[in-house]
């Protein structure tokens, strides 16, 4: 497992994580910090830096990690988003954390159909395994539906 250390600074807005490894690199991403997103900026950064037991029972797992990104900025619309500054800060802290380039899928805008992303997904899945983790970030316009079943 890789343990990460993050560190928050409110004065400039960024969100750092530093794996605890020597020789390796930081990461730090620019977070919204409106009142609400100070709040739950403050709140994750404490989560974050709670230690936890070391020895976890069942804990033993030496998996490979496996990250899809699916960034959408919506250009050609009257609400276009800068999702894919949200992507590449996260390759940042992929590159930080070792993550190795042919674990990650990186999928930004018109790449980001189902049918793409479904073929993406089974491609992972093949070579994946027991043990193995996987990671999937999604930065992109949300919407909402009715719930039908109640769950």
């Amino acid at each position: 497992w890789l343990k990460l250390l993050f560190s928050l600074n409110t004065d400039d807005a960024r969100l750092c994580a530093r794996p605890e490894a020597a020789g390796m690199g930081t990461a730090c991403m620019k977070v919204a910090l409106d009142e609400a997103g100070e709040q739950f900026t403050k709140q994750l950064f404490k989560a974050l830096n709670t230690p936890v037991a070391e020895d976890i029972e069942g804990d033993d797992s030496q998996g490979r990690v496996f990250v899809m990104t699916c960034c959408l900025d919506y250009k050609a619309t009257e609400n276009p988003l800068t999702c894919t500054i949200d992507g590449k800060n996260i390759s940042i802290l992929l590159d930080a954390c070792q993550v190795p380039e042919e674990n990650r899928v990186a999928l930004t805008d018109e790449d980001c159909t189902k049918e793409n992303v479904m073929a993406q997904l089974q491609a992972i899945g093949q070579q994946a395994s027991d043990g193995d983790c996987f990671i999937f970030y999604y930065s992109g316009h949300g919407t909402n539906l009715k719930d039908y079943s109640g769950d």
